[in-house]
């Protein structure tokens, strides 16, 4: 005859937002005014994790409401407690955590996109969690900024040109007096970014301004312009503030997705 079991307290959330590769049975290490508690449901298992310290399984964040009766024989609530797991077992827990690379990390980000970017190349060495966070991971980006700045510089002058030739066959020599006033129009776009990873056994920070840069002349002749093709104004236009900040961001795309590729790579070989 099969003993029916009493589920006493369950994570719903934890098969909900992590793939579950192993199950292990285990038994945990409780104080008697704590079994006592959890024979009458006074458990929650919600905001618990697992942590290996010297070779040894423990269950933080596991809260047991303090027995009614317990007096002075109650615990801290939250205490950790240790599972028990045969040598074996706590092997290949070490062996996945520590080979595979799995770790708990948080994420803090101001930008969607990136958020999504690097949770992506960390899916195959981590995973996110609220508690017994093992590595920080930050990024924020500033506002865009947009400037432009000009130079204008001006010379005087002179070209002489053979107009024709004269009765007696010498040329005619004509003087041109002129002016070339040459603009000079830069547009700089900017952005600053800071990402950072940091744990106990890894730790990089970037801190940098990706910047874009467009410089246009425009030359503008005045006087009396000699009549050669060379000397004729030009109208180049700038990018302007849109396509500027469309480089930009392509820019910072790039350059912290190369970063992030670079920080997980570290990480493989820890």
């Amino acid at each position: 005859m099969n003993k029916e079991v009493k589920v006493i307290a369950q994570n719903k959330k934890a098969n909900h937002d992590y793939f579950i590769e192993d199950i292990y049975e285990v038994g945990i290490s409780l104080s008697g005014t704590e079994v006592k508690s959890i024979r009458q449901g006074k458990v929650s298992i919600k905001e618990s994790y697992c942590s290996i310290k010297n070779g040894e399984v423990f269950i933080l964040g596991m809260n047991i409401t303090p027995y009614d009766h317990g007096n002075i024989y109650n615990l801290e609530p939250t205490r950790e407690r240790k599972l028990l797991l045969n040598k074996r077992e706590i092997n290949k827990l070490i062996g996945q955590t520590k080979e595979k690379g799995y770790f708990k990390y948080s994420l803090s980000s101001n930008n969607s996109d990136i958020s999504s970017r690097i949770n992506d190349a960390m899916s195959s060495i981590g995973y996110s969690v609220s508690n017994g966070i093992e590595l920080f991971i930050e990024y924020k980006n500033g506002e865009y900024s947009y400037k432009t700045s000009s130079n204008t510089n001006t010379e005087q002058m002179s070209k002489e040109v053979q107009t024709g030739t004269d009765s007696a066959g010498k040329p005619i020599i004509k003087v041109f007096n002129f002016t070339k006033t040459t603009t000079t129009i830069e547009e700089v776009g900017t952005i600053h970014y800071f990402l950072s990873m940091r744990g106990s056994y890894y730790s990089n920070n970037i801190n940098n301004d990706v910047i874009v840069r467009n410089t246009v002349k425009n030359v503008k002749y005045s006087g009396n312009v000699p009549p050669d093709s060379n000397y004729r104004d030009s109208d180049n236009r700038t990018l302007g503030s849109s396509e500027i900040q469309r480089k930009v961001a392509e820019k910072l795309r790039q350059e912290v997705n190369s970063n992030i590729n670079s920080m997980v790579s570290d990480l493989k070989r820890i």
